[in-house]
């Protein structure tokens, strides 16, 4: 296990503001990364309503409203004591995971519109992985 979050935490030097893809690993000879499910948290500053989209795109390549977020700030913090919306994943899927805004773009809300998007992320599924964590504010970590 220590030699995967060492892999993993090398994956998090490359992240960007606009996507995150923890599914390869530098070392080509490594087990691809994956992780058992996504829970993501709105925390974003001006406190706008989320909905949050996936694209199993192991299977379908159908795009999937999961739910929206309304934002989560308690008392000056977040998440503070607030319930993310889980994403489970399909051991082996890779997935394509968007946030939306619809409020940031004339209450379009359409995963494919990159005007409205928050969030993307691309990540693979592995049942034996730890717990993704998302703050749309642009924090990520792992969990068990």
């Amino acid at each position: 296990m220590k030699n995967r979050i060492t892999r993993i935490s090398a994956l998090f030097l490359s992240i960007s503001l606009t996507g995150f893809f923890p599914v390869a690993d530098a070392d080509a000879d490594a087990e691809p990364i994956g992780v058992k499910s996504v829970n993501i948290y709105n925390c974003t500053p001006d406190k706008i309503l989320i909905n949050v989209w996936t694209m199993d795109i192991s299977s379908d390549s159908t795009w999937r409203e999961m739910g929206t977020l309304e934002g989560q700030y308690q008392n000056g913090t977040c998440p503070g004591r607030s319930l993310p919306l889980v994403l489970p994943l399909l051991n082996g899927h890779v997935y394509s995971i968007v946030a939306v805004a619809p409020s940031r773009c004339g209450g379009i809300n359409d995963p494919a519109n990159g005007r409205c998007q928050v969030n993307t992320t691309t990540i693979r599924g592995d049942q034996s992985g730890p717990i993704y964590n998302i703050n749309l504010a642009g924090n990520v970590w792992l969990s068990n």
